[in-house]
């Protein structure tokens, strides 16, 4: 019963989405003209996310079967609201791709503006996290579930580090790089790939939720060096 029910909460959102893709296809297809460079690209870059839907599932795969089903539960309610907020600036990146794409250098004064962006964004998730997520955490949550409250508050602050990769991150994939996306989704998936297992064996839920934080850390460096080699303009 439980394969069943699980089978029809994924098959329900992959047929909406293709049902989704099907309409806007004949919908556009007629009246809108294809960048057979932007498509080729979607191509690759698209190959290079196995790694990176891997590594997503890897750490919650090793939490399972290293400590138990029980943990499982509490890591998942644990992840919900730090990847909901991430999503929102995923989101945003997104919007923001078509005014990336035209700028041609990563200028002082856009670094400048997206650090501000993340300045302000990081302290308002700070600040949340130790004052009302607490109360309104303990509310939802049943006790069961109390652990999950520190490894949440752990990942919170971490969102402010992973915001601030996903909005530079977009700069890149607006500029058609797949050569740099490749690499930042194979170095950064293998990360966690690789050391997930380890640190969750060794450490249980805090080794997961460490290599998180290193492969943010890494992400963020990684992100760094190839804007200030490849698209940093020099000083204004």
């Amino acid at each position: 019963t439980s394969v069943l029910m699980l089978s029809v909460a994924v098959l329900l959102p992959a047929i909406q989405n293709i049902m989704y893709a099907i309409h806007e296809h004949n919908t556009l297809s007629h009246t809108s003209e294809y960048d057979h460079e932007m498509v080729g690209y979607g191509f690759k870059t698209t190959a290079y996310q196995a790694f990176p839907i891997i590594a997503h599932e890897i750490d919650k795969l090793s939490v399972y079967n290293f400590i138990s089903a029980g943990d499982l539960a509490v890591y998942n309610v644990a992840l919900k609201i730090p990847n909901m907020l991430k999503g929102v600036v995923q989101d945003l990146g997104q919007v923001l791709m078509p005014r990336l794409a035209r700028a041609s250098k990563f200028t002082a004064k856009l670094d400048q503006t997206l650090w501000i962006f993340s300045i302000i964004s990081s302290l308002g998730i700070i600040i949340f996290t130790f004052t009302l997520f607490p109360i309104l955490f303990n509310l939802i949550v049943p006790d069961g579930y109390s652990n999950a409250t520190t490894y949440t508050q752990f990942l919170l602050c971490t969102i402010p580090l992973a915001n601030h990769i996903v909005i530079r991150s977009q700069y890149i994939r607006a500029q058609k790089d797949s050569e740099s996306v490749k690499w930042l989704s194979l170095l950064t998936g293998m990360i966690k790939i690789i050391f997930t297992p380890i640190a969750v064996y060794f450490y249980g839920v805090y080794g997961a939720l460490g290599v998180i934080l290193v492969q943010r850390l890494f992400m963020s460096i990684a992100t760094g060096v190839i804007l200030q080699r490849k698209y940093k303009s020099a000083p204004e």
